[in-house]
């Protein structure tokens, strides 16, 4: 293709959208429903009960750990004995060795049942992803970020076992090897990063959609047999497709297994307990699990067992995150209706117990990263994402009883995950918004509101989406919006335009080291203007797009190699009638959602504070600018004052917002450069960074927005530097209004307001209007923007946290994108957290 623009779609991207259609007519199941007002107050007066209180105390009291033998002498087991079998084959052995002989484990007081771990906030170890572990086998336990237990009988194990084993033989090692050497030498430079795709497999994904619920995993096997049998023999893939397909048939039994197995241990439970109404729990559980997710569910209890069980089977597959059941209030109503509205056979408040339960399974589920990683992501999220509310296919408002009652049960539960949002769209009801901050109100960030309108317009414009596909929108991840009709979104190629910002003043080369890591692009000290810097800036972000593209293609190309993931792929668009794995180009294989946003606001704020004190007023030479960046503004104090003074993003002032269209266009076009290994264009950016402007503030030195070397970078992803949004929340909304969120994904976007804000009725209806218009009318096509996500905490609360963290274990803050026990947080992103501006009124 000669050219290439952000409104290209293939003719190959196409057809499979239309194939996805065809295959998966109804995936979220949105209506337009008729809601009962009476009932939506019953649900506002629920109780928290004290079974889920206890369920939230073993939770809180539980630590992280990390489980090694149990699964690893499974894998080994099965992959000495595999070898020379196909890849597809090999995977699919290894996944059914586990699910077969994996301990079950069922908790006290548990309705939803099916346990990654024993033990709440466990994490499994992949030895076939990474192997890491030999570097910090010994601090793993003590280390300050996510410090994760390890028993001395899995520690003696991994070392004698497993290490040996698999140290040359996981994708993370053959990856390094495959590397072009310039990408390996400059990977840990800061850059890029593709750091996430290293470590773990294909994640992002949506969990449930109602086909998959109402078909059950007996569908899957009877459809793999079924093209199997019909498939011409005579083509020369059909040995490839053969083998694909028979790893489903594989997996499918491997799961019946695993159900049947748990049903197994219930029965046993039953049977040795005197609790007359726990024993009544445990036949149900029982007899659901020989019903599910093999076949189809008939009620409420057993669609959301169901779908918790086909979650599940991703934590046993690979290392991946953001596994997301997306708009469960769309996709479980109709049992819900059935049986608490219509029928009348679940009470609310069993309803209400089973989703509490529900919930907690999403909650206890957990991952280890490196130490470095752990800083990306300090607080060890999962990206669990439950979205809530929105429009149908039709555009008409789908809020119905259950939206309500996953707010109530998020209230309740109010623990770091799930990931949980509400749509806010022009059809969202004033009510259902209020109700939602009186939510986020109870403390913990939660739920974030998410605008639909302009991310429907992405995926019709920019993804070849017709309208009624792009508005059966779900959600995964962070706060993205996500549509059944195209696959996993991945993960890689992130650019850092943070540190080519410092680059464009070192000449390329990294500031601690010397070592020349982006281009020459000239003398700083001899630009002559603003435009010869962002020309500059330009080319060191071109140079970081290339290497980092390159380092996500290797990671495919091995995953392609050696490390299929056919569970994850039988669900993912048309790789089962394809016959392909996702990793393999099945529906034209990966999406990519590139991240471009670490320093990316202080980039804005430092083009606009050189044009400002430098070139329009003159008050300083680019000479006096470089000395003053090398010397971390020692000496220089007055210029820093200059510099923070000088215009900035978030307080609606054009001077430092008119950068904005002009680096987006550079981030978002120069990825189309690069198309993904099977064709697939790159065209969903994220502007988000979890916590990792904490990270790369400490790689870099000072920047020329007035910040000292090692601070932080502005939080989030498209959020106002911190303490520099001066003029209100309606000013920093109207700033982070004016990028194009037709181009964009997704977004982090934060605000922070004092508790007193949340103490009278007139404020929060305020809040809801003004919540509403930023995310429905707001942004340059006036289609609304992409994201907001509130902390409702004081300072002093934070600083005495900090003080005091015994006190506070349950504190939970929303970082950015995510949800953290602040106690359990590093004291840099403490800090960073406190130091965000702090609303005390709506205005």
């Amino acid at each position: 293709m000669a050219t290439i623009t952000v409104k290209t779609v293939t003719n190959a991207e196409r057809e499979n959208i239309r194939r996805c259609m065809e295959e998966y007519p109804d995936p979220i199941g949105a209506k337009n429903w008729k809601v009962d007002d009476a009932l939506i107050q019953e649900i506002k007066d629920l109780k928290k009960s004290e079974r889920l209180e206890r369920m939230r105390q073993t939770y809180l009291n539980s630590r992280q750990q990390i489980y090694i033998k149990d699964r690893c002498k499974l894998i080994n087991k099965s992959y000495k004995e595999t070898v020379g079998e196909d890849v597809n084959i090999r995977s699919a052995k290894a996944l059914a060795e586990v699910l077969e002989n994996y301990p079950v484990t069922i908790r006290e007081d548990e309705l939803i049942v099916g346990s990654v771990t024993p033990t709440m906030r466990g994490c499994l170890w992949f030895p076939e992803v990474s192997d890491w572990l030999i570097d910090e086998i010994d601090t793993i336990c003590t280390r300050e970020y996510n410090p994760t237990f390890i028993s001395e009988e899995d520690k003696e194990y991994y070392l004698k076992e497993v290490h040996p084993y698999w140290k040359d033989r996981c994708s993370f090692a053959s990856i390094q090897k495959q590397l072009p050497d310039e990408v390996r030498e400059k990977q840990n430079y800061g850059l890029w990063s593709c750091g996430i795709g290293m470590q773990q497999h294909v994640g992002h994904i949506l969990s449930l959609d109602k086909h998959r619920l109402e078909r059950g995993i007996g569908w899957y096997k009877e459809r793999a047999q079924e093209l199997i049998d019909t498939t011409d023999k005579s083509d020369p893939q059909y040995i490839d497709k053969y083998h694909y397909w028979k790893s489903i048939i594989i997996i499918c039994d491997a799961i019946h297994m695993f159900a049947l197995r748990y049903s197994a241990e219930a029965k046993r439970q039953a049977e040795k307990t005197q609790n007359e109404k726990r024993k009544k729990e445990l036949l149900l559980i029982s007899d659901t699990l020989k019903k599910v997710p093999w076949g189809k569910p008939d009620t409420f209890y057993e669609a959301v067992q169901s779908a918790w069980f086909m979650q599940l089977i991703y934590y046993y597959e690979n290392n991946s995150v953001a596994q997301s059941p997306g708009r469960i209030d769309q996709k479980f109503y109709e049992y819900f209706k059935k049986d608490v509205i219509d029928g009348k056979e679940l009470s609310l408040e069993a309803a209400k117990e089973i989703l509490c339960s529900y919930w907690i399974k999403i909650a206890e589920t957990n991952k280890v990263y490196t130490e470095a990683e752990s800083r990306f992501r300090t607080g060890n999220p999962m990206f669990q994402n439950i979205s809530l509310g929105g429009e149908d296919e039709k555009g008409n408002c789908a809020i119905n009883e259950l939206s309500y009652l996953c707010l109530k049960v998020e209230e309740f539960v109010h623990l770091d995950q799930p990931n949980t949002g509400v749509w806010i769209d022009k059809s969202a009801t004033k009510d259902f918004i209020e109700t939602a901050l009186k939510v986020v109100g109870t403390g913990g960030g939660k739920p974030m509101f998410l605008g639909s309108e302009s991310r429907i317009q992405h995926f019709k414009n920019l993804c070849g989406l017709p309208e009624e596909a792009a508005r059966k929108n779900d959600s995964v991840c962070c706060s993205f919006m996500w549509n059944p009709y195209l696959p996993n979104m991945d993960h890689c190629a992130d650019i850092n335009p943070g540190v080519a910002l410092e680059y464009v003043f070192t000449n390329g080369k990294d500031r601690k080291t010397g070592k020349q890591i982006g281009p020459m692009t000239g003398d700083p000290t001899k630009f002559k203007s603003v435009k010869e810097i962002f020309s500059a800036l330009v080319k060191q972000i071109e140079y970081g797009i290339q290497m980092a593209c390159l380092h996500a293609s290797t990671i495919y190309k091995v995953w392609e190699e050696m490390f299929p993931a056919p569970y994850t792929s039988m669900f993912q668009g048309t790789c089962l009638t394809d016959g392909k794995d996702i990793t393999k180009g099945g529906s034209l294989g990966h999406m990519s959602a590139t991240q471009v946003s670490v320093g990316l606001v202080n980039v804005i704020d430092s083009l606009a504070a050189i044009e400002k004190v430098v070139f329009d007023e003159k008050n300083v030479t680019m000479t006096e600018l470089i000395r003053a960046l090398d010397s971390n503004f020692n000496g220089y104090e007055h210029l820093q004052a200059e510099l923070l003074k000088a215009p900035k993003y978030g307080n609606d002032d054009e001077y430092a917002d008119r950068w904005i269209p002009r680096i987006q266009k550079v981030l978002d076009h120069t990825y189309l450069n690069y198309p993904m290994r099977f064709g697939r264009l790159r065209k969903n950016p994220v502007y988000i960074h979890l916590s990792a402007g904490v990270l790369y503030g400490s790689m870099i030195g000072a920047t020329p927005d007035g910040r000292k070397s090692g601070m932080p970078l502005a939080e989030g992803g498209i959020s106002p530097m911190q303490g520099l949004e001066l003029k209100g929340p309606s000013a920093s909304m109207r700033s982070a209004s004016k990028w194009d969120y037709e181009e964009i994904n997704s977004v982090v976007y934060n605000q922070k307001f004092h508790p007193r804000t949340f103490e009278n009725q007139d404020d929060i209806a305020k809040l809801a209007t003004l919540v509403k218009i930023f995310l429905s009318k707001m942004g340059q096509h006036n289609n609304g923007t992409a994201h907001i996500q509130i902390n409702v905490v004081s300072a002093e609360t934070l600083r005495d946290a900090q003080k005091n963290p015994e006190n506070y274990r349950d504190l939970i803050i929303r970082v950015a994108g995510y949800t953290a026990f602040f106690t359990e947080i590093s004291r840099d992103l403490q800090d960073d957290l406190i130091a965000r501006v702090e609303f005390e009124r709506v205005n």
